[in-house]
């Protein structure tokens, strides 16, 4: 004969499934609003829903994640002395880190856990730098922080190339790989990933000016201009280190190439002038690499006595 529940038994398991359901409503919430307060650059609500939602679910991935990510951005400058957030931030990360092997990683947890890898080898090499030359066991020390720096740097490698190998965030990954190169002084390191980031950038920057022309709302319109500058300035950056690199290697057309872009996008640059007038001599261009070099003299803001100019100077008597 089967056994009939109870009426008492009915109504406590309706009523566990109802708590439950309100809980799993109530942290989705918490999570939801969470992140859009971080997104707003609200940190402090945010936080304040996190830890409300962390009460329900303590080891809940997305605000165990977006809790480091805050932490992140509040940390304060690698090259100032104050890292009490940063390394917050890094064990909280290497917590959520634990949950999940690296595929299955959401890309926000391995991106920002990627920039505070890089925060730390900066901070790291900024402070062997700064080690007194002539203090007890300077020169051990500054190698130990060096590589711990190195170590830093290689963790967030892993990381971004994993976002690389799933196709996210191109742009972001390859520029943050280049600046590991730029950091560990990786030359093809450097002059591959910043030639990538300027192809993943191309497309960016395509999307966002077709969003400014689209667009009829003042608000959205302006916000995309902040990230069609913020592109540009980017880009700018990239340009140069390549430009120096490729020069440095003796390719001259290569590095004439990103000085070209770079003027194309800011034809005010001085010191560029001076940079295409040294390229251009170097391919034999005389009479384009003076007319270079005048726009140079006619608007540098550097001494009559400075190396540039003089020689400047000295090129055109020529």
């Amino acid at each position: 004969m089967p056994r009939i529940a109870s009426p008492f038994l009915l109504l406590l398991a309706t009523a566990c499934s109802l708590t439950e359901s309100d809980e799993d409503r109530q942290l989705a919430s918490f999570q939801r609003n969470a992140g859009l307060y971080f997104e707003g650059g609200k940190f402090d609500q945010s936080l304040g829903l996190i830890e409300k939602g962390l009460e329900i679910e303590p080891d809940d991935y997305k605000l165990l994640s977006l809790r480091a990510c805050i932490h992140l951005r509040q940390s304060g400058p690698a090259s100032g002395s104050e890292h009490k957030l940063l390394d917050q931030s890094l064990a909280e990360f290497e917590e959520v880190y634990d949950q999940r092997d690296l595929e299955v990683h959401d890309r926000h947890l391995l991106f920002y856990y990627s920039l505070a890898l890089q925060k730390q080898g900066n901070r790291l090499l900024t402070e062997a730098a700064r080690i007194d030359k002539n203090a007890e066991d300077a020169q051990g020390r500054a190698a130990r922080m060096n590589a711990e720096a190195d170590a830093s740097l290689a963790r967030e490698s892993v990381l971004l190339e994993a976002l690389l190998a799933r196709g996210e965030v191109l742009r972001l990954c390859h520029f943050h790989l280049f600046q590991v190169a730029l950091l560990t002084r990786n030359d093809n390191g450097l002059l591959d990933h910043g030639e990538k980031f300027l192809e993943a950038s191309a497309n960016d920057l395509k999307k966002t000016q077709e969003e400014i022309d689209r667009t009829t709302v003042y608000g959205y319109e302006q916000f995309q201009k902040n990230s069609l500058q913020q592109l540009r300035g980017d880009e700018i950056g990239v340009r140069i280190e390549l430009g120096e690199r490729l020069f440095a290697r003796g390719d001259f057309e290569s590095a004439l190439r990103h000085v070209d872009a770079i003027l194309a996008i800011d034809p005010r640059r001085s010191d560029l002038h001076y940079n295409r007038g040294q390229i251009l001599r170097k391919l034999g261009r005389t009479d384009e690499a003076k007319n270079d070099l005048r726009t140079f003299l006619a608007t540098t803001s550097l001494p009559p006595d400075s190396i540039k100019v003089r020689d400047a100077v000295e090129a055109l008597r020529q």
